[in-house]
Parts: C-alpha cells; structure tokens; sequence
C-alpha cells in the first residue's frame, strides 16, 4: 500500500543547517528528496574531518576526502528518513576539478554497490564553499513491497565507463542517466593522448561546411537514451522532465532543431544548463530523463496556464541573427542563435560564421566558397545588413569557440 503522501524535513541534530533558507532533504510519500551536499559543517568551509591534516595533505586526495564526507552525510540523512543508500535512484555530481573526478568514483564505488543510481557528473567553474571541489544531490525511495528499485542496462547501448546504472527503475517511474556523445572508445593517436571520443557517424568534417555537430551529438545522446527507455519498459514519448547541459549557450538553437525533430509538439519539461565542461573530450551536450512506463496508471499531463507569462512568438530565422523560439521554456528570453567570430577590424570568419548559423537551425546560412583561412571585410558580408557594428572605442576580439 502507499504512504500517504505527507511532506516533512529531515534534519538530524548531527547535520548542520546550511545558513540560508533549505532543508538537508524532505520526505513526500515514497520519495527522499536530498538537497546539494558539500562536506562543510557552514563554520569552517570544508570541515574538519574531511579537510585533512594541514602538515600532511596529500596521503589522500581532497576530492577522494570530500566525497566521503559528502556520502557519510547522505547515509545519516537516509536512515533517519527510513531509507538507505542502495536506494538511491538519481544521483546529480557536480565538481570544479574534473581533472580529479578519477578520485571520486572509487570512493562512490565503496558506498554504492549494486544497483546505482542513474548518474550525470559535470564540471561547474565554482561551489559555494572555498575550497570546495564537489556537490552532489539526489533522490531515493522508501521501499516497500512492490516498490523497490532496479539498475538497467543494456548491451544494446555503449558501456558506460563510471560503473553506474544506464536506467533505474522504481515502480512506473524511470530516471535515465545523462547521455553523452559518446560510445566510450577513444581516438587518440595513442594511449592518453589528444584526441576524441565521439563515434565516426556523428563527427563533422571542418574541411566541408555542412553538418551540425551540436545536432549530431543530441541526436545521438537521445538515441542512447531511447535504448535506456527501451530496456526498461518505456519510450521518449513517456518522458516527463528533461535536463540538458549545453558548454556554449550558442548550441541552443541547434538542440532546439532537434528536440522539435523528437518531440513535435509534446516535449517533455525541459531546463537547459550551460556548464564548464564535460566529461568526455569533445563533447558539447549531456541529457539525462525521467520517464513513466508505458501503460502506467499513473498517466501524463501536460499543465498549461494563462497565468504564466506566454512564450515569444516565432521568429523567421534570418530575424535578429537566426534566433529561434522555443516553446519549450515560457517566458524565458532567447539570445541570438549564433554570433560571429569578430575581429579587432570588424571583420568576420565566414567558415566559423556559416556554422554557427547553422548550429542556430538557419537554413539560409550562408555557403561562401572561400578557402577557410580567408577574411572577408565586413562590408562585403552577404547578409552585412543584420550584424551591428564594431564597437566604438577599444576593439575587442569576440571568439566564436
């Protein structure tokens, strides 16, 4: 039988309150919501426990430290919510030294064993403790009979490397991990050297000017999740909130050709994030879902208001740069789909420039037939009469990548 789904905070005498309004993590029903967990006491920034000795530091890795803090914290939380850590079902990481993220997952490894949880880990520039160099949030579930949570996986889709669960289910509901472009295998010229790792069918040529990359990569990012969705008795059309991660805000316009190419005029609830950086070389999306099962009683709704402001109307995309509107997100206000690689001069790069509009979805983009390493003046750009000006005063270099 269910539990009633009554709402209270959990805030054992043990964990600190954070100095600002938020609690450690609240029960509805049968979820266990944790908020973001840094090992701090909010006296001493990162606290002392887990802090390491000043004349010793190095015996073991701050961030491999800070995770144990940070884990320990999430045990106490779940046991007095009535829960445990092989519950958790959603696990969201985000850390300002991904160069030490090896350090994280043995630690993770020793807490979660089986089962783990759906799983998106990305680089962020800064948390809200000095020093601190990771933060993670989830949810779990109360189990009960008849409820309880799976881990996923399915040959069908590249093997993840990190060890966590492509899908978890609990009942009808379903968190897919954050799917990235990738399918795991590296192309460096040699063992831990430069290179990607992105599969041959999605990587654009730079020697011809067609082809998004940004729309290769989503497409293939909700390909893998389709499969994740597949295995675990669902589909993209059961989705029900989205999280994208974008590392250059530009790419919006080309993620928003393909989510109207997947999801028509159902999409699900969606955020987009832009970030640091990802996880894997080259990479410049990660989507990670929440789904129902198909056939679940619980149905899905979409909520519509008057209340909330409308979202702008559709814009040509030769209008204001090629910026596109999306449905996706009421009230939000979109910038330009691309901008220009610009020099001190006010001169542009038409290879950079021709890409970026296509990334923004702008079928008119243009197709000049000029070596890449040419300039054009600015007065002789085909479509001059939409871009602004350089600016007066001291001129600026604006990269496009």
């Amino acid at each position: 039988m269910a539990q009633p789904s009554t709402r209270r905070t959990v805030a054992p005498a043990d964990i600190p309150r954070p100095p600002f309004p938020a609690s450690p993590a609240l029960v509805a029903g049968d979820w266990v919501f944790l908020g973001g967990t840094l090992a701090t006491d909010w006296k001493n920034g990162i606290a002392p426990p887990w802090r390491g000795p000043a004349d010793f530091p190095y015996d073991v890795p701050a961030l491999a430290r800070q995770t144990e803090g940070i884990y320990e914290t999430f045990r106490t939380l779940l046991r007095a919510a009535g829960s445990e850590l092989a519950h958790l079902v959603r696990l969201d990481q985000f850390t300002t030294a991904h160069d030490q993220f090896r350090h994280y997952l043995p630690v993770r490894d020793r807490y979660l064993v089986r089962d783990r949880p759906a799983s998106t880990a990305v680089a962020i520039r800064e948390l809200l403790i000095p020093d601190a160099l990771i933060q993670v949030d989830g949810i779990a579930i109360l189990p009960r009979e008849g409820f309880y949570n799976v881990g996923i996986n399915t040959p069908a889709a590249p093997q993840p490397r990190a060890g966590y669960s492509m899908a978890v289910r609990a009942g009808d509901w379903i968190w897919c991990s954050g799917a990235s472009p990738t399918d795991f295998t590296s192309r460096a010229a040699y063992p831990g050297g430069p290179g990607h790792a992105q599969p041959e069918e999605i990587i654009v040529d730079p020697n011809f000017w067609y082809g998004s990359e940004i729309q290769n990569q989503a497409r293939y990012d909700l390909k893998k999740l389709a499969l994740y969705l597949e295995s675990a008795g669902s589909d993209l059309h059961h989705a029900l909130k989205a999280q994208v991660y974008l590392t250059d805000a530009r790419d919006l316009g080309g993620l928003i050709t393909v989510w109207r190419e997947c999801f028509g005029d159902d999409p699900p609830a969606t955020s987009v994030q832009v970030i640091d950086q990802m996880g894997i070389a080259g990479s410049r999306v990660e989507i990670n879902l929440i789904a129902l099962a198909r056939g679940s009683a619980l149905g899905r709704e979409v909520i519509r208001t008057s209340a909330a402001p409308p979202p702008p109307p559709p814009r040509s995309p030769g209008d204001q740069g090629g910026a596109v509107s999306l449905p996706l997100w009421p009230g939000s206000s979109h910038r330009r789909g691309y901008r220009p690689t610009r020099t001190a001069t006010g001169r542009l790069t038409l290879p950079r420039l021709a890409r970026s509009r296509r990334d923004a979805g702008d079928p008119g983009a243009p197709r000049c037939h000029l070596p890449c390493g040419w300039w054009l003046p600015s007065r002789h750009r085909p479509d001059a009469a939409i871009y602004s000006r350089p600016p007066r005063g001291r001129p600026r270099a604006r990269p496009l990548g």
